[in-house]
């Protein structure tokens, strides 16, 4: 995978959301998502597109999401993410029984 258009979020701080297409782009499913609609609503009929999500730049928490989508004949076939994020927080938590 590599680059294509830059997708970029914006966080509006006065307001407390985010703005542009997503809500939270450094989701690999929420990109996946993302890919898919872009791809379902792209002219291009064949082939595979690329896209490339950054956030979290000027709050020093950069994540950088690659997409891609494969279509045949208008049809969306597949998709994939990768790309490098930033651990914000980790943990543990338990089933029960």
């Amino acid at each position: 995978m590599g680059p294509g258009p830059t997708i970029d979020a914006f966080f509006d701080e006065a307001t407390n959301s985010v703005s542009y297409l997503v809500a939270d782009p450094a989701t690999g499913a929420a990109a996946t998502t993302l890919a898919a609609h872009l791809a379902k609503h792209a002219t291009r009929p064949d082939g595979t597109l690329r896209w490339t999500i950054e956030q979290g730049i000027e709050m020093g928490r950069k994540s950088v999401l690659y997409l891609e989508a494969d279509k045949n004949d208008g049809d969306v076939m597949a998709v994939r993410v990768g790309g490098y994020a930033v651990t914000v927080s980790e943990g543990d938590f338990t089933l029960p029984s």
